[in-house]
């Protein structure tokens, strides 16, 4: 018969609250902007292009952000272009490698759902101090860091 290590009870309470959030990140498989339907992967285009400092990327970029294939990031930019969200710009370099850009709409999505998200983070948080939030921040970070590595 063989023994079972002894659990480390910290790490039993961070897998039992990680399970517990499934529903905090559960998301519906769209949501309504401007009286269209989005697909998620619009709104994650979106915002991998908001978060570059120029606030342009590559499809290649977003690709590595979103960690999909090129051929993927093309399809879901294609997408996110139907809903008028970003526009396709020639490259300034190279007239062959495309930029992509958000549109006034896309600025508009993004800041709505940061501002969604945000609402809930600080609902979320609403009985944490001021210190203890910069630690879970702090912490989440690090681990969000050594859980994708």
């Amino acid at each position: 018969m063989s023994s079972r290590p002894a659990e480390d009870p910290d790490l039993v309470a961070v897998d039992e609250a990680l399970l517990r959030l499934r529903r905090f990140f559960r998301t519906p498989a769209a949501i309504e902007h401007d009286n269209r339907s989005v697909d998620l992967s619009t709104l994650l285009v979106v915002t991998a292009i908001a978060a570059e400092p120029a606030g342009e990327a590559s499809v290649g970029q977003i690709a590595t952000a979103l960690e999909v294939a090129p051929s993927t990031a093309s399809r879901l930019v294609g997408r996110a272009e139907t809903c008028g969200v970003v526009v396709r710009l020639a490259g300034r370099v190279d007239a062959r490698q495309s930029l992509v850009r958000l549109t006034p709409d896309g600025v508009a999505l993004h800041e709505r759902a940061r501002t969604f998200r945000h609402a809930r983070l600080r609902a979320a948080t609403a009985g944490f101090t001021t210190e203890e939030k910069h630690q879970f921040a702090r912490l989440l970070t690090r681990f969000a860091a050594g859980a994708g590595s």
